[in-house]
């Protein structure tokens, strides 16, 4: 699961399309934390995703290939769920802790990821890492439920990632050694053998899921 976000004037959050059994499409898909045992585990339904593209409609797709520029959709947040915008879980260190031990602040959106960055993700299964951009603007080629996808340029980061951390926020610390305030880079998508994992940038997902999207903790400008 992703950052919760605005959108539209409606509270949610995000998490990737590739979560979806209904990929590129709008089903109404529902989100349960922490377990799907009952309906009174439900946070959220998925109200927003955009399509995937084809070579058919665009020469920046492969042949026999489904595209995206960002893999994130929108689900809504469900009728009595609490929610908190503008942070992230903050592990009690950086070497894949889990243990929650305060939060990190969003203060501000990345500009465009550039090589030699050093970004951080906190996912649900390998808890917090961090690490150096090494790819920008790539092609990742994956298989879910039977589809070929290609998501167009996407960021990679030499750090941890294994299943189950998909959506986790990717950000970069500002101002080290207080360590709370971080500047929002997206969302992590895919991994290569888990010490390596992609990003969706957050301009993709914007693109993709319209501009009027606010995950800040201080106001629309991300002015605190």
């Amino acid at each position: 699961m992703g950052p919760n976000v605005i959108k539209d004037g409606t509270v949610g959050f995000l998490t990737p399309t590739h979560c979806q059994v209904n990929m590129g499409a709008i089903s109404a898909e529902y989100m349960y934390q922490a377990t799907v045992l009952s309906m009174a585990n439900e946070i959220g339904t998925e109200t927003h995703d955009a399509p995937f593209f084809t070579a058919a409609t665009s020469s920046a797709c492969d042949t026999g290939r489904y595209c995206r520029y960002s893999d994130a959709n929108f689900y809504t947040k469900g009728i009595g769920v609490t929610s908190t915008q503008g942070g992230v879980a903050k592990p009690t260190n950086s070497s894949g802790s889990v243990t929650i031990g305060g939060e990190f602040r969003i203060t501000a959106e990345g500009g465009l990821p550039s090589l030699g960055l050093t970004l951080n993700k906190v996912g649900r299964t390998s808890g917090w890492s961090q690490g150096d951009v090494t790819d920008t603007c790539v092609d990742v080629y994956t298989t879910y439920y039977g589809n070929d996808l290609q998501f167009k340029c996407q960021y990679g980061v030499q750090a941890t990632q294994v299943g189950g951390d998909s959506g986790a926020p990717v950000f970069r610390i500002t101002n080290s050694p207080a360590t709370d305030d971080v500047t929002l880079y997206g969302i992590a998508t895919a991994t290569i053998d888990g010490d390596e994992f992609y990003f969706s940038y957050l301009g993709n997902i914007f693109f993709e899921l319209e501009p009027s999207v606010s995950w800040d903790s201080c106001n629309a400008s991300f002015s605190c």
